[in-house]
């Protein structure tokens, strides 16, 4: 892991900072969470300023040792370690290495320090005001030895290190694989691992090796789970120093995978838990209502319910069963399971998902093998589709159903399931249409809910269904297929853009279906997101996507998550948007009803990568998504083919490949989809002749979003200042802060085009500002910008040095360079940025004029 530090690089800068102000800093951790790792990196850091380190690292089986931790760092100590003497000796040989020159104290696993060379570093402090970098488990605090040198190393901070999110996870997995690795199988490290670096590692590592990591056509998939009994070399150190009552707590608490607060402590004694706790093995989750528990990181419960002995698994589960037996159809979760958001959230979340799919399976597995009738293949089906079962699974449940004349609701529902498998995880719509087709002659009654199939299936993988299925003659008295076939008309209006038709369909539908609900709820905060009001569709589906948590629906949860991403992008909030699509994408994914949304989820994430200037981690995304070869759908950010062309900078191939997405879309009747697509075509490469005939085509399309974005896209083809600052205005107006920002990106580099470079850098600095207030890193929407003030090397160069407060002559002998020159590369970089003085270029290059991509 020779990058790892790269991924805690906040957590070194934070540290790095104490230390060059003299407080000393404990780093906490657990292990494999790459606590020594940063250590040496700030170490190496300091000494680039002159500093220089005394290490002493814990070492566990000499802890008991006197003496021990110092000897080991090299610290002159007597032979005979005890008495008076022999500590004098100590505290004395200690001093004089810190004393020799500037320098730093660093312990590294203070909880392993042996106590009486604790004693000699508190006993120093006292003496030498040393800063001090230790670091310690999340435990140590409850330790002498820990407890003997923190407390004596004020002034200090306490800094913890967080597990990674899932954008350095992935960062991390791209350096120790070669390739693309498929998102589910970045989302199950992701989950598993909990973000701790080594865990990540011995995954990787682990899967590669056992095989259950494997490469195909040139895509790293997993196969049938990733445990493996190889892993326990990596999971047992977690588990370290445990007594039996604490491995016996973790080992209940694995097998019923989480169990609220209030359940777990009749079990396990309240100092247990808060000793597990205090030890990081433990995850709280609070959903609003009880708070639930589960282990941490996940891949610590798949250990213990895969390597812990048959009397202790025997035990935890009669305790279980005694706790939640009056639960009726309760399960311990499976071992090897094949599948196995604050941060570190995600892994509970996505365990909590997995596992209720893995009982949910199971149960009606059993239930189906003892009656194989449609009303137990039904959810069988979706449960099967919910921990993607093989599809021979799927075809052996469909062909081993008996018939059941007197249920022909459960035998529709039957080959709608069937459908939807065939149509939407492979990908063959042509099956799947006449599957559902054949079915309705003979399932009259339920003929609207099959031609609502039908109808989906279309919008999901190709364009909006004819009309005949959407209003067919023949519809059946089971309110099933009114709703099936609102819930589908208003998923189609909303796509089209047609938001006044769209309200209507949705006023007053509340449907009893939890399927036709879902799409009824996504429909309605589209609606809000595609009609002038981000700001209030975000924080309907935000809520919902809380109550899909609370409910463990890993679908509707990613699918909410969709609109809220996209929500939030358009109103300009990337911050916000990062880290809610970086917590989904590190969920198992697993819900073929909602493929679109996830893949939606996927290039939403790369799109927003590349407006904050992280162009490496956008275009790998980019990559994932085309690997996938799922078909378009029918929404914003939906066209997974085409991620990589919309991250891309400018370049007439990527706008060309662009326009014949919008042409596309706009032939299948994707407005909204086509119209964000048709802005990026323009900003690469303006067409008046086009804009125009865009405008045109949707000038009587009933969405704020389409008609504001109608009208930026005129005003890019035309290069139009006026026009482009007009179209901001209404933009802001609407909420869509994205675009407005766009505009003034778009409209400052108008300026520069007509040689007025003064304005152009106004319009950009004032731009940055406004969207600033939404967003920390605007890099990558303010590249072009920056491309064009066309600064030499030595010009940037000398511009950043100003911008940090280096004057003229400090930068003139730092750059072996005559002051004489170095006015010259200012003057030449005011002239090109639109500036006139030291403080506004400082301000260009550390915002707009920034050409740094991450």
């Amino acid at each position: 892991m020779g990058d790892e530090v790269a991924l805690h690089a906040d957590t070194i800068r934070t540290v790095v900072g104490y230390l060059r102000s003299g407080i000393s800093v404990n780093v906490v951790g657990m292990r494999t969470s790459g606590r020594s790792a940063v250590l040496r990196r700030v170490v190496d850091l300091l000494a680039d300023d002159g500093i220089s380190a005394v290490t002493i690292n814990g070492i566990p089986a000499l802890h008991d040792r006197p003496l021990a931790a110092l000897g080991v760092g090299g610290v002159e100590v007597p032979n005979a370690p005890s008495g008076p003497g022999s500590l004098s000796a100590a505290v004395t040989a200690l001093e004089r290495r810190i004393s020799a020159r500037p320098s730093v104290l660093v312990i590294d696993d203070v909880e392993s320090v042996d106590q009486v060379s604790a004693g000699v570093v508190s006993a120093v402090r006292r003496r030498v005001p040393v800063p001090v970098l230790a670091s310690s488990r999340p435990d140590g605090r409850i330790q002498n030895q820990t407890v003997f040198v923190t407390g004596e190393m004020a002034p200090s901070a306490r800094v913890v290190l967080p597990p990674l999110r899932y954008d350095a996870v992935h960062a991390l997995v791209h350096e120790l694989l070669p390739g693309t690795v498929e998102p589910s199988a970045l989302a199950r490290i992701a989950t598993k691992s909990g973000g701790l670096p080594g865990l990540v590692a011995a995954l990787v590592d682990t899967g590669r090796r056992s095989g259950r990591l494997v490469r195909r056509d040139g895509l790293w998939v997993v196969r049938d789970g990733l445990w493996d009994p190889s892993m326990a070399q990596a999971v047992e150190p977690l588990l370290a120093g445990l007594e039996e009552q604490h491995l016996d707590a973790l080992a209940l608490l694995s097998l019923a995978g989480s169990l609220d607060l209030e359940v777990a402590r009749s079990a396990i004694p309240w100092q247990v838990l808060t000793q597990l706790d205090d030890a990081g093995l433990l995850q709280v989750l609070e959903d609003g209502g009880q708070p639930v528990i589960g282990v941490f990181p996940p891949l610590v419960a798949e250990f213990l319910r895969n390597e812990s002995s048959p009397i202790r698994r025997s035990r935890a589960v009669g305790e279980l069963s005694r706790l939640l037996g009056d639960r009726g159809t309760w399960r311990a979760v499976p071992p090897t399971a094949p599948r196995a958001v604050a941060q570190g959230a995600p892994a509970m979340i996505g365990r909590r998902f997995d596992e209720q799919w893995q009982v949910e399976a199971e149960t009606r597995r059993t239930a189906w093998t003892d009656q194989p009738t449609p009303a137990h293949a039904v959810p069988l089906l979706i449960a099967l589709l919910g921990v993607q079962a093989d599809a021979e699974e799927v075809d052996a449940v469909v062909r081993g159903t008996n018939p059941a004349p007197d249920d022909p609701r459960s035998e529709a529902l039957l080959v709608v399931w069937h459908a939807v498998d065939l149509g939407l995880r492979r990908g063959d719509l042509e099956a799947a249409d006449r599957l559902v087709a054949e079915a309705m002659p003979r399932f009259p009654e339920y003929a609207g809910l099959l031609s609502a199939t039908r109808a989906h299936l279309c919008l999901i993988t190709s364009r909006i269904p004819d009309d005949a299925l959407l209003h067919p003659d023949q519809v059946g008295e089971d309110p099933v297929n009114r709703e099936a076939l609102r819930a589908t008309r208003a998923e189609c209006l909303v796509a089209a853009g047609r938001i006044a038709e769209a309200r209507a369909e949705l006023e007053g539908f509340d449907p009893l279906e939890p399927r036709f609900r879902l799409s009824a709820r996504l429909s309605a905060t589209l609606l809000l997101v595609f009609d002038g009001h981000p700001e209030e569709g975000v924080s309907q589906a935000l809520s919902y996507a809380q109550e899909a948590r609370a409910a463990l629906d890993p679908g509707a949860y990613q699918a909410y998550a969709y609109v809220a991403g996209l929500g939030l992008m358009m109103a300009g909030r990337l911050d916000e948007c990062d880290t809610l699509l970086s917590s989904v994408l590190a969920l198992p994914n697993n819900q073929t009803l909602q493929t679109h949304f996830r893949n939606g989820v996927l290039t939403l994430a790369a799109v927003v990568a590349s407006f904050r200037g992280r162009a490496s981690y956008a275009e790998s995304l980019a990559e994932q998504a085309e690997a996938l070869g799922a078909p378009r759908g029918p929404y914003p950010a939906m066209a997974p083919d085409m991620a990589t062309s919309l991250v891309r900078g400018p370049g007439a191939e990527t706008s060309d490949a662009l326009w014949d997405l919008v042409d596309e879309r706009l032939d299948a009747g994707m407005v909204v989809s086509a119209m964000t697509i048709a802005v990026a075509a323009l900003e690469r490469r303006p067409e008046p002749a086009r804009a125009a005939e865009l405008a045109e085509r949707v000038k009587d399309v009933g969405s704020a979003l389409v008609q504001t974005l109608a009208e930026y896209c005129v005003a890019v083809g035309l290069d139009d200042v006026d026009a482009l600052a007009t179209s901001a205005g209404h933009l802001h107006e609407a909420g869509y802060e994205l675009y407005a920002t766009r505009a003034g990106v778009t409209r400052a580099l108008a300026l520069r085009t007509r040689g007025d470079i003064e304005s152009g850098s106004r319009q950009a600095e004032r731009s940055w500002a406004e969207a600033a207030v939404y967003a920390g890193d605007l890099r990558g929407l303010f590249a072009p910008l920056a491309r064009s003030v066309d600064l030499t090397s030595r010009e940037r160069e000398i511009a950043v040095m100003v911008s940090e407060g280096m004057h003229t002559a400090e930068i003139a002998a730092s750059l072996v360079l005559s002051v004489r020159t170095v006015e010259n590369h200012l003057l030449n970089a005011f002239r090109k940025a639109g500036v006139d003085n030291r403080d506004a270029l400082a301000r260009a290059v550390d915002t707009w004029a920034s050409t740094g991509t991450l």
